[in-house]
């Protein structure tokens, strides 16, 4: 997805990066609310996702976000330059 940026906690720590992946590292153990949010042309519509995440000491914490499905205007623009 394009433009996508994360805060922690209200905190911005990611900011309009183009990427299907993103890792926070330094985060302190504890409960974190974290929000990804993306606008993409290309989506059928914007990304808006929070959760009340835990961190662990010494461990990776997976968030998954489900993006929204494809535009129809995505698969035209495809037909129009093949």
């Amino acid at each position: 997805m394009h433009a996508v940026s994360v805060t922690i906690d209200e905190n911005l720590v990611v900011e309009e990066k183009n990427t299907q992946r993103i890792q926070v590292n330094g985060l302190g153990a504890g409960v974190r609310k974290v929000n990804v949010f993306a606008k993409d042309s290309n989506y059928s519509a914007d990304l808006d996702v929070t959760s009340i995440t835990e961190i662990r000491p010494g461990e990776t914490t997976t968030m998954l976000v489900q993006t929204p499905s494809k535009s129809i205007g995505h698969y035209v623009k495809k037909v129009i330059l093949w």
